[in-house]
């Protein structure tokens, strides 16, 4: 059986972070953790202990949803610090990959069409070039994944689906 490699590397074997590029991932993957479980309950705690009673009080059996709790919770410094310490996580979590993607753009865009020319998937898809990327999405980057998940720098780029993959690792300790 004949495996997906160019030269002997697999498309995921062209991504080579240093040692401290991965030290780095690994970092903020530990961050990242920290904060999706104990800084959330955290927050989660200071919900139910300090604010919830009340909330439901002022709302007077009105069911509450979420914008009610985040409006609540909002001036809180735990809920404050641990929205920024997320935020920055996650912007973290793809600008860790970056450094080795680009480096190896040409090596990875090279593997990815050696693949596809050896193992077609049976079809493609061809987008209109004249079809507009809303402005919802390029005034954001979705994810705040660098490039979104629309942008292509050369043609038949997989740089971006590079960089959600491997940002998907670090984002979840898979790295």
């Amino acid at each position: 059986m004949q495996n997906d490699t160019l030269t002997g590397n697999s498309i995921d074997q062209t991504y080579q972070p240093s040692h401290d590029e991965a030290a780095r991932q690994r970092i903020v993957s530990v961050m990242r953790n920290l904060a999706k479980t104990d800084m959330f309950r955290h927050v989660e705690n200071r919900y139910h202990q300090n604010i919830e009673h009340d909330l439901k009080q002022s709302r007077a059996g009105r069911a509450l949803d979420g914008h009610d709790i985040e409006r609540a919770m909002r001036g809180t410094p735990e809920y404050r610090f641990y929205s920024a310490f997320r935020y920055n996580t996650q912007e973290m979590t793809y600008q860790a990959v970056l450094d080795p993607i680009e480096r190896g753009a040409g090596t990875i865009n090279d593997a990815a069409r050696d693949v596809a020319s050896r193992k077609p998937a049976g079809g493609s898809v061809t987008l209109d070039p004249k079809v507009e990327i809303p402005n919802y999405l390029k005034a954001l980057d979705v994810h705040l994944v660098p490039g979104c998940f629309y942008t292509e720098y050369a043609p038949d780029d997989v740089i971006q689906g590079m960089i959600l993959a491997e940002g998907g690792k670090v984002a979840t300790g898979a790295n």
